[in-house]
Parts: structure tokens; C-alpha cells; sequence
């Protein structure tokens, strides 16, 4: 993906991916650290929140990304038919 960041938030991505283990959260298989990504658990690449970010593989970022599409459509999806549930769809 490849986002613009500023100086302090490209800290915060590498002490995650320090702190990591060299683990993506999701496969739990182990990488080189220079290959694990992060991921932005909510779809927006603008918030850096720590608990909005984990560390991921390259295998597995697509996929994250994937899930958090599908779950923004459904919810709209509910909304339009008024249908909207108070369960988390992640």
C-alpha cells in the first residue's frame, strides 16, 4: 500500500513491528521483519491508533483488507433494508 507518514507514526509502525516477534497476528507464522505490514483493523489508513494497527504478513493483509470491505457493505446493506443488528460483524 505504501502510505505517506509522518515521522512519529512510522515510529509507532516500527516499535509494533519490533515488538512483534516477527509474528503476523492473524497466521501466526514468522517473517522477516522488513516483509510483515500493518494492518488498519477499521480500513482507515489515517488512523494510527495502537489498538487500530497489527501486524500482519503480506499473505495475510489482503485478506484482513478483504474482510473489512465485505463487513462496510453488509452493514449499509442493513441500514438500507432497516434491518441493522447490534452484532460485530468482524
Amino acid at each position: 500500500m505504501g502510505h505517506k507518514h509522518s515521522s512519529r507514526i512510522r515510529k509507532r509502525i516500527k516499535r509494533l513491528k519490533n515488538n512483534s516477534g516477527n509474528q503476523c497476528e492473524k497466521c501466526r507464522g514468522i517473517y522477516n521483519k522488513d516483509t510483515l505490514q500493518i494492518h488498519h483493523q477499521d480500513g482507515n489508513w489515517k488512523n494510527n491508533e495502537v489498538l487500530n494497527l497489527i501486524v500482519v504478513c503480506r499473505k495475510c493483509h489482503p485478506i484482513e483488507d478483504r474482510k473489512v470491505k465485505v463487513a462496510k457493505c453488509l452493514k449499509i446493506l442493513e441500514q438500507e433494508r432497516g434491518v441493522l443488528s447490534d452484532q460485530t460483524l468482524l
